[in-house]
């Protein structure tokens, strides 16, 4: 291939790049999977957020139908609760005024411990790039 068409080659891939990446992808860079993650997320909901992470709590008891004092997070699914908490935000706001375009505080609550706990678990990592080297 002629030096212009090569470049000309590497440029349209570049711009068309698909990363296609499985499930635990992340795992390599610390990052839990998402049973472990919904856990962390939620224990340092509880102590850093007590307010909003009871209302939280409390639909996800309602999710699972849990009647007891103490939320078992083995029995509701990251995505079962995500569903839910949405399902709660037409319940109670019925296509009405929200608190925020970018849903319910509750909402706004689980995605910010969400990546909180993302971010304590990766900040600390060593990873190996190409050369031998280590970045910190």
């Amino acid at each position: 291939m002629s030096e212009p068409g090569r470049d000309h080659f590497e440029q349209y891939v570049k711009q068309n790049r698909v990363f296609i990446l499985g499930a635990g992808f992340s795992a390599a860079a610390g990052i839990p999977l998402t049973e472990e993650l919904l856990a962390r997320a939620m224990k340092k909901f509880s102590i850093e957020c007590p307010g909003i992470y009871s209302r939280v709590e409390s639909y996800a008891k309602e999710c699972v139908g849990s009647t007891g004092n103490d939320l078992d997070l083995s029995t509701i699914s990251f995505s079962e609760l995500c569903t839910f908490l949405e399902f709660i935000e037409l319940r109670e706001y019925g296509g009405g005024e929200r608190w925020c375009e970018n849903g319910s505080r509750e909402k706004l609550a689980l995605r910010f411990y969400l990546a909180k706990t993302i971010v304590c678990q990766t900040a600390c990592k060593t990873f190996q790039i190409r050369g031998g080297n280590s970045v910190q």
